[in-house]
């Protein structure tokens, strides 16, 4: 009996050590009115730079699922920093849009999930973000990284220099890439994989 009871406690130690180290998803909501722990729909973050942010900081996140509504690489639409930008660093993760609010049946046509440089005076791109996305991934695997069901708007890559992120010595120009700069991508089948996406009045 008491070989019975120890082995249904290790059971059950096992079985809550494995959820609280795979726990791989994250969840994206912009109708919500302030974020939660990102670990659900329910308890969404509200800003995708926030579940991109500590998928780089720790490594265990593959899938973030994101919400319809429009998405800044600032978080919030009237931040300043041209130069901030949706920035993946590692390898093994999936960002998919396309869901309804709330969560629910994944539809990229009615739910559309739009990445937006318009920070700052909305409507004005002269102060809009050089780019939307940087994913310096050393992605020799096929879908190492896979950016799937977006709308990409309003990049603005009018700027002079570069921006330095720190990552392998990697800067990107400011006059190139207002949508996506992609660097590394060694996979002969795509180690990067861009798919179901639209970019719309890109510069």
């Amino acid at each position: 009996m008491k070989k019975f009871r120890l082995s249904i406690i290790l059971t059950i130690v096992l079985k809550l050590s494995i959820n609280l180290t795979y726990a791989v998803d994250l969840y994206v909501d912009a109708s919500i009115s302030t974020s939660g722990n990102g670990l659900s729909w329910t308890t969404a973050f509200k800003t995708l730079t926030e579940a991109i942010n500590l998928a780089n900081q720790t490594g265990t996140y593959n899938n973030i699922y994101v919400a319809k509504g429009t998405y800044y690489p600032t978080g919030q639409q009237n931040g300043t920093d041209r130069d901030a930008t949706f920035f993946i660093n590692i390898c093994d993760l999936k960002l998919l849009g396309g869901y309804p609010n709330g969560g629910g049946v994944r539809n990229i046509k009615d739910n559309p999930t739009i990445l937006s440089g318009d920070i700052g005076a909305l409507g004005n791109m002269n102060d809009n973000s050089y780019h939307i996305m940087v994913i310096p991934c050393n992605a020799f695997n096929e879908n190492s990284v896979v950016v799937d069901g977006f709308i990409f708007q309003y990049g603005n890559a009018n700027g002079s220099g570069s921006n330095k992120f720190g990552i392998n010595g990697l800067s990107v120009q400011r006059n190139r890439a207002g949508a996506i700069a992609i660097w590394d991508n060694y996979s002969a089948n795509g180690g990067v994989n861009i798919r179901n996406c639209i970019s719309n009045n890109r510069f």
